[in-house]
């Protein structure tokens, strides 16, 4: 059922994109002249005909899909089983955090994040993983006290899946924390994540608090909207017509991430993509073991360094998304 929501929300956005173009064709050839320009007329022709489907889609198709998920929900009374109990964790009043940090020629801003996070109340290692950086990174990480681990394997999934094992190696922590150390976030926020630790497993942050964001953050239009609608995504592939999604999310790609120890090292195995589109691998992987996720918005500031994911160009941007989708839906 939520892979067919998912599929029908996606068909249904690449639709409406398509009656727009159409609908802006159709404007042009008006003040061009569509006759004169044979292409024109002919795609000028066939914006009539999807502009009808589209009247048609809004006036019946929507309300109907509208309808028989209010029923659905009306109806709906049991909720899937949880892996996790709901009784509380009592962990997180103790806790033992051993923040793992992936790094990529992150010379300039590694030292500063390494400093922030172990500053952090009741930080008992910092772990940066490397990923064959070019500059000084290992050497500045070295310097500031921090046990660096090379992973060897180029890609974002690759190291941060290597740092989430490493943390787990960590016999006395309780809690283990994912960051990048381009210093886009605040190590503080951690003081309002761990908490939640309480009754979920995982605990996500979202860039997409307006009141958060750095204006001159990475986070533009483009990725925060491209966030949003894969977000929907998940929420319409773990359907819950109650709650309208079994995870209420607005981000997919924020590294940012607290668990509990116990809780990843039952998902750890199943966390094997090692390209890009890690994040909302690492997020589904929990969903389909059944793990409690919740998420809290956070501090998100302008990268020190160059861009290397998806905020470096909107090409690269647009191919990890795909992937993303792919990913979502399988």
């Amino acid at each position: 059922m939520g892979r067919l929501l998912a599929f029908a929300f996606l068909s249904l956005v690449v639709f409406w994109a398509i009656v727009f173009v159409a609908f802006v064709v159709r404007i042009a050839s008006f003040f061009v002249g569509g006759d004169a320009i044979p292409v024109l007329h002919s795609i000028s022709t066939s914006a009539e005909l999807l502009q009808g489907v589209a009247a048609a889609t809004f006036f019946f198709v929507v309300p109907l899909s509208a309808a028989l998920v209010l029923s659905m929900g009306i109806a709906y009374r049991h909720h899937s089983a949880l892996a996790s109990s709901k009784s509380s964790w009592m962990g997180w009043k103790n806790p033992k955090v051993v923040v793992a940090i992936t790094a990529w020629n992150d010379e300039e801003a590694v030292r500063e994040t390494i400093r922030e996070f172990s500053a952090q109340d009741n930080v008992i290692e910092t772990i940066v993983v490397d990923n064959n950086s070019g500059d000084r990174t290992v050497a500045v990480a070295k310097e500031q006290g921090a046990r660096v681990v090379i992973e060897p394997k180029r890609g974002y999934g690759n190291v941060c899946i290597r740092g989430l094992r490493e943390a787990l190696g960590c016999r006395d922590a309780n809690i283990i924390v994912l960051a990048e150390g381009d210093m886009t976030f605040r190590a503080s926020d951690m003081a309002k994540m761990i908490p939640y630790l309480e009754d979920v497993d995982m605990v996500v942050g979202t860039r997409t608090t307006y009141e958060l964001t750095d204006a001159n953050s990475q986070m533009d239009w483009f990725l925060s909207w491209g966030n949003l609608f894969l977000a929907m995504l998940i929420r319409l592939r773990y359907w819950d017509p109650v709650f309208l999604g079994r995870v209420r999310l607005t981000d997919v790609g924020c590294t940012f991430r607290v668990m509990r120890k116990s809780s990843l090292e039952g998902v750890i195995s199943q966390l094997n993509v090692g390209d890009s589109h890690f994040s909302p691998h690492m997020i589904l992987a929990a969903i389909r073991a059944k793990l409690r996720i919740i998420e809290v918005p956070i501090k998100f500031r302008q990268r020190v360094g160059l861009s290397k994911g998806a905020g470096s160009s909107r090409i690269r941007a647009m191919r990890i998304g795909a992937r993303m989708i792919a990913e979502i839906l399988r």
